[in-house]
């Protein structure tokens, strides 16, 4: 069954959820995390089983994941011990700069099932495939989570994806133009590469063989993007945590480049490099 209209535009909080539910404003906030956390987006759906469900959706384009961050409250403490979603709720990972909003917004997408703002979730990241730092922040945050098979079966996933699989997605569901819209907006590096070369005098671009920015461009849809270059392709296949001495003794210089706050965690990090 399609999804069902959405919220308005704009961040989505649980409490604008929460309006259309029934439930007391005064109760609200005391529930979740008291600190206006919100998603990009919210779509309300009907599941092919005919139950109510949520996605959650948070889009990451240009970010480099280094905050700035909310600051750290006892409530953030207590609700990740509550939502039952990591190996180790007081990982100081999950409170770096490079990861706090992704934990912040999944504990708030299972606090709306547990309190019954909504029956199910999925909490989506989409990033596109070459913001290596958005990429690595999905997979080491993947790897903070309990495995599926540990998981109760009421526990908000977590689908990490990257934005050339989300545009293509559009495309194979037919609406091709928009699709079209999206990847030349977003993902037509090509034309931001040439321009910039012909910007600095360096290789400019043909006459012939190319067409003006300002020109409409031809009818043709984007290219069919390698689904294989998803972050993950399901979570029952992520491997478990690791944890052994190896990892822990591997120094993943990237990964310190980009957040020097976690290098005390260096299993974790480690884990998310060996993936790329």
């Amino acid at each position: 069954m399609p999804p069902r209209a959405g919220c308005g535009p704009g961040r989505q909080t649980v409490s604008t959820l929460a309006e259309g539910s029934g439930d007391e404003p005064d109760i609200k906030c005391s529930r979740f995390l008291l600190d206006g956390t919100a998603f990009d987006l919210a779509v309300r759906i009907t599941t092919p089983d005919g139950e109510s469900a949520t996605i959650f959706i948070e889009v990451k384009y240009s970010e480099d994941m280094m905050g700035p961050a909310a600051r750290i409250r006892d409530r953030y403490d207590e609700a990740a011990r509550a939502v039952h979603l990591y190996n180790d709720p007081e990982s100081p990972l999950l409170r770096s700069l490079a990861l706090e909003q992704l934990w912040r917004e999944h504990m708030l997408a299972q606090l709306a099932v547990d309190h019954g703002i909504t029956s199910r979730a999925v909490f989506v990241a989409i990033g596109p495939r070459l913001n290596r730092r958005v990429m690595t922040a999905f997979r080491v945050y993947q790897n903070e989570l309990i495995h599926l098979e540990h998981q109760d079966t009421d526990r908000a996933g977590f689908e990490p994806i990257t934005l050339e699989t989300f545009v293509d997605a559009i495309n194979a569901a037919g609406a091709t133009e928009l699709a079209l819209s999206l990847w030349r907006r977003y993902l037509d590096f090509e034309r931001v590469y040439e321009l910039s070369l012909q910007e600095i005098g360096c290789q400019p671009l043909p006459n012939s063989a190319k067409e003006s920015p300002s020109a409409p461009e031809k009818s043709t849809t984007p290219p069919l993007l390698d689904r294989s270059r998803r972050v993950t392709s399901s979570r029952a296949s992520r491997p478990h945590r690791q944890t052994t001495n190896a990892a822990a003794s591997a120094t993943p210089t990237d990964a310190r480049e980009f957040w020097p706050d976690a290098a005390a965690t260096n299993s974790a990090i480690a884990f998310s490099t060996s993936l790329e």
